[in-house]
Order: C-alpha cells, then structure tokens, then sequence
C-alpha cells in the first residue's frame, strides 16, 4: 500500500528526510530531473485495515504539516473499496423495500411504478422520498418576507414552525428505518464518497462503516415486517402508495425537463444575442427566468412549442430574409439622402 506526495519547491525538503517514520513503511524521495519538483513515496507491503489505519495517521500529518498534492493514497483507496460493498447492499435493499411495498399493493400500477424506480439513481430517490418540495418553498418565502437582516435563532424558529410532510412518511411512517429517515443526508454524502473515490481518512471510515451497517440491518427488519403483514393480512403501506410514489417520480422527471429546456433556452439566447432579432431573444430569456418558479403542464407546453426557436431562426431562408432587410433599409436611407440632396439643390437654384 503507498502513499505519494508531490511538491514544487525545496521548502519543505530537509523536514521530510527527517520526518521519522515506523521500521514497517519504506519512505523515499525521488528529485524530478530539470524542475524544482520532487515526490516522497511511503509504502508498506501488503493491504489490510491496519496496514490502511498506519498509513492514514503518517499522511494527516504530512497533509496537515506541509500541503502537498497527493498523488496516490493508498489508505482511502483501501477504505473506499471496503466500504463498496455495504453501500452497494443499502441502495439494493432500499430498492428492495420499495419494489416489495409497491408490489404489495397488488394493483395495476405496481409494474410501471417499479420500472420508475429502476430507472432512477439513488440521488433521484432521495430526493423523491425525503425533500418535501412545498416545505422549501414556504421556507424561501417566510425568509424573502424579512425586512431585516435576521438572525440564527429567528431563522431556526421560523423553520420549525413550518410542517415537513415527507413522502417517506406518508408511504412508510416514521418509524421505519429510523436511521435511514434521520441521516439520509449523512448516508448520501458518504456514498458519493465512495462512489466516485474522494479521498477519506480512517475516522470518516468508521462513521461511515457503522451507519451503514446500522441501515442495513433496519431495513432488513422492514423488509421482514412488510412481508410478514401481507402474510397476517394486515395492512402494509396506504393504498394510494403507487399513485403518490408515481406522482413524485413523475414530477422528477417534469424537473429534469424544465432544467434540460431551461440550459438549451440559454444556450441559444447566447448563441443569438448579436442577431438583428435580438429582442425578441429578451423576450425569451425572460420567460426563461420564470421557469424554475412554474412547473404547470401549461408552461411545459409552450417552452416545448418554442424548444425549436433555434432551428427556425438559423433556417437560410430566415437569415436571407433578415439580410435582405438590412439591404432594404440601407437602400431607404440612401434614397432618402439622395432625394434631401436633389431637393436642396432645386431650393438653392
């Protein structure tokens, strides 16, 4: 397992081929030919948790003490590919939860329903299940209404005296996969860390380790229950489950469609500002402004009919036209100037 650090300068060069370090790590600077750069290298044969934890500690402090660029870290590579696995067992069993609890349902929506969520990573589900987009918006609200500039406690209060309705809560309650509930914020960061191999140190390691398999073992429990209440026949989940899931999920993708059209609207007013019809871009970029704040089917109708605006203004006949009128009017002026010239003349004669 190895750690390598880069640095540009000599600043920190003597400290380092002082820095002691235990019998196990096999430390060595290597000088870059023809640059002021040079590396320092610690490496430990072998990869366990504790090859990973010595490590760790060695590169906090050489991190911490002299800021150079890590060029490999052998310790967080071994904490990410451990924790992969129960990160990877969380988003299935939730999945899992999610698919027995629509299925369950035993109505007709329960096959489109699941197809939704299988299309839909977990960021997206997160959002669907845990972001109560009218509790937001109340909150933007309340604080555009202040006059002055709050503080903390008046920001604090003002919050929780607005309700959050989840759509965890409303499908599967509030005591089910507490953990989940409380720190799905705290699970989210922790699996984009793994994910997409940011760097993380062996505390971070442990937090992340321990949530996780706390989650884990509580959606088990959920899973276990929601089948064995089906068995009893006893009520699951509301009987409106696949509708409000399906609305949540289709609402995500309304969202997706706002921002796509929303980016290509912009890309356009930028590509077409300097044209003659420019204004009309104004125009555009106007509505544009309002989209994030509208959602209705009515307003995703009109930005679709105007999506094409850019194939229709760039069509040769269209530039043609604009080019002709250039002409036009140049050619008014110039009559114009000829016919005030002829007349001045009649007058001095």
């Amino acid at each position: 397992m190895t750690q390598e650090y880069l640095f540009i300068n000599e600043k920190y060069k003597k400290e380092i081929e002082s820095f002691t370090v235990s019998d196990k790590v096999q430390k060595k600077i290597k000088i870059i030919e023809n640059s002021s750069c040079w590396t320092l290298s610690l490496n430990i044969d072998g990869e366990n948790e504790e090859i990973a934890k010595l490590l760790d500690s060695l590169n906090i402090q050489i991190c911490q003490n002299y800021k150079p660029t890590v060029l490999s870290n052998g310790c967080s590579a071994y904490f990410n590919k451990s924790l992969y696995p129960i990160v990877n067992e969380f988003e299935r069993k939730l999945r899992k939860l999610l698919y027995l609890a629509s299925a369950l349902q035993g109505d007709n929506d329960s096959y489109k329903v699941i197809n939704d969520i299988e299309s839909k990573d977990l960021g997206e589900i997160f959002e669907a299940l845990f972001s109560d987009s009218d509790f937001v918006k109340k909150v933007k609200e309340q604080i555009n209404k202040k006059t002055w500039n709050f503080t903390r406690d008046e920001l604090i209060a003002c919050i929780e005296s607005l309700k959050e309705n989840t759509l965890w809560d409303t499908l599967l309650g509030t005591e089910r996969v507490k953990t989940l509930r409380k720190k799905f914020n705290e699970l989210r960061n922790y699996r984009n860390d793994v994910m997409h191999a940011h760097n993380i140190n062996l505390n971070q390691f442990k937090l992340a380790k321990r949530l996780f398999q706390k989650v884990n073992a509580e959606l088990d429990i959920a899973i276990r229950e929601l089948i064995g209440a089906k068995e009893e026949n006893e009520p699951t989940t509301p009987v409106d489950f696949n509708r409000k899931l399906s609305s949540a999920l289709m609402l995500l993708q309304d969202y997706s469609s706002i921002d796509d059209l929303s980016s290509k609207l912009n890309s356009t007013i930028m590509s077409l500002q300097n044209r003659p019809e420019a204004k009309l871009y104004s125009e555009i970029e106007k509505l544009n402004n309002k989209i994030q704040s509208a959602f209705s089917p009515e307003l995703i109708k009109t930005l679709s009919a105007i999506e094409n605006i850019e194939n229709y203004i760039s069509n040769p006949q269209y530039i043609k036209a604009i080019s002709n009128w250039e002409k036009i009017i140049a050619l008014q002026n110039n009559i114009a100037s000829a016919s005030n010239t002829v007349q001045k003349n009649m007058e001095d004669n």
